[in-house]
């Protein structure tokens, strides 16, 4: 069952962003876990690491006979899930717009900034996507203790 979701995620992440794009980013994100290991460090990861990985990955292996556990490690891996492909797509989006040199494209892009601009919910928005604050926080991230 697990694979057969990683297989989803994987045909969804060459939808949104093409082959190539998505061929890196999988190579990156597969290696982050491993049986009996999950790398941290921004080598391992398509996205750097932000707080809320921290706190995810330590509520998952809390109290766990067995931190390496790959249940233990998928489950970190699918609830940070929406968040990644969240910025991901986010971030893809950006690149292409920014390189586009279609007729018009640059107009359209300094109004949308001037009106990013002169939107603080917008801008509030963007930094809890970039955070990973879309999902529910962790319980360290509330206050609570891990377990």
């Amino acid at each position: 069952m697990a694979r057969a979701r990683a297989l989803l995620a994987a045909s969804e992440l060459r939808a949104m962003l093409g082959e190539t794009e998505a061929a890196e980013i999988l190579a990156r994100e597969a290696s982050a876990t491993a049986p009996q290991l999950a790398l941290a460090p921004r080598q391992a990861r398509a996205l750097a690491p932000t707080p809320r990985d921290a706190a995810t990955l330590a509520e998952c292996i809390a109290g766990a006979a067995d931190p390496g556990d790959p249940a233990l490690l998928a489950q970190y891996a699918a609830a940070r899930l929406a968040d990644r492909r969240g910025m991901i797509g986010f971030t893809d989006g950006l690149v292409h717009l920014f390189a586009s040199q279609q007729p018009g494209i640059e107009a359209l892009r300094r109004l949308g900034l001037a009106l990013f601009d002169l939107a603080p919910p917008a801008k509030r928005a963007l930094s809890r996507l970039s955070w990973g604050f879309s999902s529910p926080a962790p319980r360290l991230m509330r206050g609570l203790p891990l377990t």
